[in-house]
């Protein structure tokens, strides 16, 4: 959230970086919700993941990782949606239903504070009841 935003300029690097953290960070925090007895962690978890915008699209995503625009040989951006002009030359839309590059790239930026939001809140250390070294 605060490294690659303050240090990556506006373009399509950041956007790559920031989806792929956010889709793994959902991916992780439902592996540990599967994996944990504590119920309150649990729920915390899965209230988070039913409250991010659903833009989870594993088509996108290895566009992202893989660098291309293909997918087993066929083009993924869809002719109706293809524009040398637009980020990522109409991925997003194509990937999205028409949804455009700046609102993906909002709903992303909302997804990431809100599971960091959660995460932080779960990993509070009390500091009062913490021994010196």
């Amino acid at each position: 959230n605060y490294l690659v935003e303050d240090i990556v300029g506006e373009n399509t690097w950041k956007i790559r970086v920031q989806y792929i953290s956010m889709y793994y960070a959902k991916e992780m925090m439902s592996r540990v919700s599967e994996r944990t007895d504590d119920s309150i962690v649990t729920k915390k978890i899965y209230d988070c993941i039913s409250n991010l915008h659903p833009i989870f699209n594993v088509r996108f995503r290895n566009c992202l990782m893989h660098y291309s625009f293909s997918e087993k040989g066929h083009n993924v951006i869809e002719e109706e949606y293809f524009d040398i002009e637009e980020p990522l030359y109409g991925l997003v839309e194509s990937c999205f239903s028409g949804k455009s590059y700046k609102d993906l790239l909002s709903e992303i930026k909302e997804n990431l504070y809100m599971m960091e939001s959660v995460l932080n809140s779960m990993l509070l250390i009390n500091c009062l009841n913490v021994k010196k070294f």
